[in-house]
């Protein structure tokens, strides 16, 4: 749920005060996603009573073609998914009647976009009976118009011989350029099956397809993940690029969360995959440039499971995108998409829109002379806002003032003035991170044990070698409290009754905190690991609803 500091100025900047264009509907919706990033719980799928299946095949304007010998087709009237006998699935763009395409797959089954890797083998001969392939209405959120078309099939070698595979395929009236896909493994045989690895959506991408005077790798890049601190997102695939993009959970840098979309263009089309789900899965979208030149990207999971007998394993909604223009069309679409399912978005205050000047200028060890100081130069630029920057606290977990810079009531003092001179102030703070005496200290801050891991350390995220686990971020190196507990949700929400209706601070500037690592704290009794990063949005719903609760115009 992170997007690089620098994407959110020029994402900010492109929307001015004044109501943009029509043109310009499309481009807010995506700012408006990525601003303001929260999930809502996934409503799951409702399978409609057979007569309304059928009545809304009859009526969808997409058309399935499944000629003997030949890929299946699923066409509207924005583009065609053809699913080859590998179970490649090859999207075109059309355009003037033809069919625009970056999509190269290899032939034969190399050409498969699905793999296991189990014991260390990877399994991906698959035979999928075509002849049998079962094409009926789509069943899922994003319509009531649409197709689907089922594909079973089964191994074909010896390590894949008690493994059945199903493909499911849906184009929906009002996604046409969007194929949405899942990939569901069941266990045939008599014995139990180790699941290290699963790939999907893998994609073998030519920019000289579009432009045959472009090199295969030349294409225009979106990058969803918070790979690393200060990296672009919006960037052109160089000769020998290579990026893991991890999402979910923390990277191995430290800092996670991400946006799950990877989108390449030209200026004649475009191609984007990630998936629909509304929670932060837990997954990684790599992607290579191999030696012949061409661009791997795909879907992996490491579920980390065992098989038993009829159990079965399915990938989550993954998607295929094809557009003309940038990425702004499939992070719109994506968003779209997520509408559809019920993930809701908060409505931006006009605050959110303002130039904020932050007190980061004057560094760590600013003094409220400094920060009273600017304010006249803060009205001469006719800038409304301003921000209480990095270490004004005594330690992470705790957050009260430090003794030595804002002494007393100082914070309060500052804040007063500010609002007396017309100009409203926010706080900068880190969520769920806690110093415990351990990890390094950054950015001029010397490293604390917070009162809070004394009073609760059964609040903290433990690894599985039942150590504390770490928040690692630009800025410190602290242990991470479980944002799943109710305990720590109502913490939070505290806190921020004492930064905004106590002190009368105006937002908040939430750092550093994107994600946090999986917990396995057995007093926690989740039912999953991942409960923790799942409810980092919940957590971050508890400050946005309370501070406006209490400030209807503040920025989170």
């Amino acid at each position: 749920m992170n997007f690089d500091s620098s994407f959110s100025g020029f994402l900010k900047n492109s929307v001015a005060n004044n109501p943009p264009p029509a043109s310009v509907d499309r481009r807010r919706t995506a700012v408006m996603l990525l601003l303001l990033v929260g999930a809502a719980g996934y409503p799951g799928c409702s399978k409609a009573p057979p007569a309304a299946v059928e009545d809304a095949a009859l009526r969808s304007a997409i058309t399935v073609a499944a000629p003997a010998g030949e890929p299946i087709t699923l066409k509207s009237a924005a583009a065609e998914f053809d699913i080859l006998p590998s179970g490649y699935i090859q999207p075109f763009l059309l355009q003037n009647e033809k069919r625009l395409a970056l999509d190269e797959p290899e032939a034969g089954s190399a050409a498969s976009s699905d793999a296991l890797v189990s014991a260390g083998k990877e399994i991906r001969d698959f035979t999928l009976d075509f002849s049998h392939a079962k094409i009926s209405a789509s069943r899922g959120k994003l319509g009531t118009r649409g197709q689907r078309v089922e594909i079973t099939g089964r191994g074909s070698t010896a390590e894949a011989a008690g493994i059945e595979k199903l493909l499911a395929v849906e184009v929906y009236d009002d996604f046409p350029s969007l194929a949405l896909t899942t990939v569901t493994y069941k266990n045939v045989g008599s014995k139990a099956i180790k699941l290290d690895r699963v790939v999907t959506e893998r994609r073998r991408l030519n920019a000289s397809l579009a432009d045959p005077t472009a090199a295969p790798y030349d294409l225009w890049s979106f990058q969803g993940s918070s790979y690393d601190w200060g990296k672009d997102e919006i960037l052109r695939i160089s000769k020998n690029f290579s990026q893991p993009n991890v999402m979910g959970g923390p990277g191995p840098k430290g800092q996670g969360g991400g946006i799950p979309v990877i989108d390449f263009w030209t200026k004649k089309v475009g191609e984007a995959i990630g998936h629909l789900d509304t929670l932060p899965l837990v997954l990684s979208l790599p992607v290579q440039v191999a030696k012949d030149g061409r661009i791997s990207v795909s879907m992996v999971l490491e579920p980390d499971t065992t098989l038993k007998p009829g159990e079965v394993y399915s990938t989550p909604h993954s998607f295929i995108m094809v557009h003309s223009g940038d990425f702004y069309e499939s992070l719109s679409l994506w968003s779209s998409a997520l509408q559809r399912q019920g993930w809701n978005l908060p409505k931006p205050t006009n605050a959110d829109y303002s130039a904020n000047w932050c007190g980061w200028g004057y560094e760590a060890h600013f003094t409220p002379a400094q920060m009273l100081g600017t304010i006249p130069k803060l009205k001469d630029l006719n800038i409304p806002t301003a921000t209480l920057d990095y270490y004004w606290f005594d330690s992470f977990g705790d957050w009260n003032p430090r003794s030595d810079t804002f002494p007393g009531d100082a914070i309060k003092k500052v804040v007063d003035e500010y609002h007396k001179q017309g100009i409203l102030i926010t706080l900068w703070w880190q969520p769920l991170g806690v110093e415990d005496g351990q990890g390094k200290p950054s950015l001029g801050k010397p490293m604390t044990t917070a009162k809070l891991v004394v009073q609760h350390p059964d609040w903290m995220i433990l690894d599985k070698n039942g150590k504390r686990a770490r928040l690692i971020s630009p800025v410190c190196t602290v242990a991470a409290m479980c944002p799943a507990l109710p305990e720590v949700q109502a913490y939070h929400k505290e806190l921020t009754e004492r930064f905004i209706r106590d002190w009368g601070f105006d937002g908040n500037k939430i750092d550093s905190a994107f994600s946090v690592p999986p917990c396995y704290n057995p007093a926690h009794k989740h039912k999953s690991p991942e409960d923790s990063i799942n409810a980092v949005a919940d957590l971050y719903r508890v400050i946005l609803e309370t501070t406006r609760s209490l400030k209807p115009e503040s920025v989170t």
